[in-house]
């Protein structure tokens, strides 16, 4: 479960991780597209204002020429209107404004208004036909502020999809007469994913990663959830489950997931109780061997055949109350009892058997620090060995 935990959270943080990066390069790009839209959608409207303004004037059936002086560069520009004659200063950095040339178009213009024929819708609709056939989904609008010569007055017209008139969505205003009092501010607001460039090659390969993430975990979590399954069905009288786990009680082997594991558990508490066993063993013939030991060291301290018996039984007495096992052993043995029934049932008792080695290891501990014998220390470590070994394979049992 650990393992299969590990892995699935390694590969949702690489979906995330890319996902992230697939998000932040599809902002970027539209960003950028939204830009580049913008810079079209202002050289369309010169280009269709131009257009339809040429072709209304046209319509007018009105006679009209334009002339130069040898090249000289006038400074000044007149108008005569029943209000009078008027007179404006060229201004450079308006002209450079004006939508399309003023000092032609822009006359055109003019003329059209003063008829009241200025064709500001048919402007937004070809506008955003032609913009819609590049991207699709655009929203167009066009406001008209008119300051006629010699009247006091404004006038204001938009046409369009007037809701997107704001600030945000402004593409600039621009001068539509050679008089200057005609301006005209453009709108446009595009869809993000129609800014969207999709044949971006940084696009295109985060994407293709981001599937393939994507395909590889619902194949992973598919084959897991089949192992799953394919080991629940195989489960037969002698298999018992605890939680994640299947034990089999014949061959002594612990399934999880269908991944088996290297388990013997039976062998391996077995090998515990002979080892215990040999302890109970050798422990029976410490006190002898003290004894013997005791009264050799004694004669060759003492240069004497004769020994106080006595006072030998005494020390005999404390040795043996403080390096005897048995206690510990008999509880080992229960223990060792308890373990082997557990495994034979079907609750979840991995807590239990949890609990059960550390009071084996316990019980071990106090064995090695008490006997004063070599093998038994020998064996001691051995079994300290081995029940690590059960702890490792029946820690994650529920």
């Amino acid at each position: 479960m650990k393992r299969y935990k590990k892995i699935l959270m390694i590969w949702i943080c690489a979906i995330v991780v890319v996902a992230v990066s697939v998000i932040v390069a599809l902002y970027d790009n539209a960003n950028q597209g939204q830009d580049v839209a913008k810079e079209v959608a202002v050289e369309t409207l010169r280009k269709v204002a131009e257009r339809v303004v040429n072709r209304e004037f046209d319509g007018l059936g009105m006679f009209y020429a334009f002339g130069s002086d040898s090249g000289k560069k006038h400074t000044k520009r007149k108008a005569i209107s029943e209000n009078g004659e008027f007179e404006v200063i060229i201004d450079s950095l308006k002209e450079a404004q004006g939508l399309f040339p003023l000092d032609v178009v822009g006359f055109k213009a003019d003329m059209l208004n003063y008829y009241g024929k200025f064709p500001l819708e048919e402007i937004c609709l070809e506008w955003k036909a032609e913009m819609n056939d590049r991207y699709g989904g655009v929203m167009c609008a066009l406001f008209l502020k008119v300051n006629p010569m010699g009247k006091g007055i404004v006038q204001e017209l938009s046409t369009g999809d007037e809701t997107i008139i704001a600030s945000q969505n402004d593409l600039g205003t621009y001068y539509l007469d050679d008089m200057y009092t005609m301006r005209l501010t453009a709108y446009m607001l595009l869809d993000f994913w129609h800014c969207v460039d999709w044949a971006d090659h940084v696009l295109q390969i985060l994407s293709c990663i981001l599937c393939i993430l994507l395909l590889g975990l619902a194949v992973y979590i598919g084959g897991q959830q089949y192992r799953k399954r394919k080991t629940a069905d195989t489960l037969t009288k002698s298999t018992y489950r605890f939680g994640k786990y299947i034990f089999d009680s014949v061959n002594h082997t612990l399934t999880y997931e269908g991944e088996k594991i290297s388990c013997d558990l039976l062998q391996r508490l077995e090998y515990v109780e002979n080892k215990t066993m040999e302890i109970s063993a050798k422990s029976t013939g410490l006190i002898e061997e003290y004894v013997v030991k005791l009264e050799e060291r004694i004669k060759e301290l003492l240069k004497t055949e004769e020994i106080d018996k006595t006072r030998i039984a005494q020390e005999v007495v404390i040795y043996a109350d403080k390096c005897s096992v048995q206690e510990e052993v008999t509880r080992l043995k229960s223990h060792i009892g308890q373990f082997r029934n557990l495994i034979n049932t079907d609750q979840a008792v991995g807590k239990k058997l949890d609990f059960l080695i550390q009071e084996m290891n316990r019980e071990t501990n106090t064995i090695g620090s008490k006997a004063n014998n070599l093998e038994i220390t020998n064996n001691v470590i051995d079994i300290k060995t081995e029940l690590e070994n059960i702890r490792e394979q029946i820690q994650n049992i529920e």
